[in-house]
């Protein structure tokens, strides 16, 4: 996930066109055209590969903390103010990324759920995503993407707590992360 996140900070599109424009690598305005759009193409082309990662196996808490700080700190918008279609899908990503929902859908195979997902196995887990997505003190690039985050975030613990006390007695600070959620959330009501 490192990887990919970083060729996608890499490849600015206006970077890009600049370099070629200077390198007189540019024809004419439909060349210049092409190459945006191939450029464009490229960075969405990364996001979806992020997206079909996140979905298709289960993101450990260093690439779901690196996929909300990349969400934090480079988000981008459209000029019409709707989110870039890269901004989107990596949203989406993060999503799966805290998707707990697999423990509802098959209780008989909840002992091979609860081995699989980071948050139920990785004591750090939820003290760290939570410290990153509820921070008050964080600026956001994007604050919608923080209020959909925090959302999230709500019903990914409401759905750890409701889990057997097999499955959460390590983590002894979910009190403490619900208690500041529900202040978090009593401040926007």
């Amino acid at each position: 996930m490192h990887k990919i996140l970083k060729k996608l900070l890499e490849i600015d599109v206006t970077k890009e066109m600049d370099k070629l424009g200077q390198a007189r690598a540019l024809g004419d305005a439909k060349h210049r055209f092409k190459v945006s759009e191939m450029l464009k193409e490229i960075r969405s082309s990364l996001s979806e590969c992020l997206f079909a990662w996140a979905c298709q196996s289960v993101p450990a808490r260093q690439d779901t903390t690196l996929l909300i700080t990349h969400l934090r700190k480079r988000s981008t918008l459209e000029t019409d103010g709707t989110l870039s279609n890269v901004t989107l899908t990596l949203l989406m990503a993060c999503l799966y990324c805290l998707d707990v929902g697999i423990l509802d859908r098959c209780p008989q195979d909840q002992d091979e759920s609860t081995k699989k997902l980071p948050i139920l196995t990785d004591e750090q887990f939820l003290p760290d995503l939570h410290q990153l997505i509820v921070n008050d003190n964080t600026k956001w690039e994007c604050p919608g993407i923080s209020a959909v985050l925090r959302f999230a975030w709500a019903l990914t613990l409401r759905n750890v707590a409701q889990q057997p006390e097999t499955a959460r007695k390590s983590f002894t600070q979910l009190k403490v992360i619900f208690d500041h959620m529900k202040q978090v959330f009593t401040r926007f009501a």
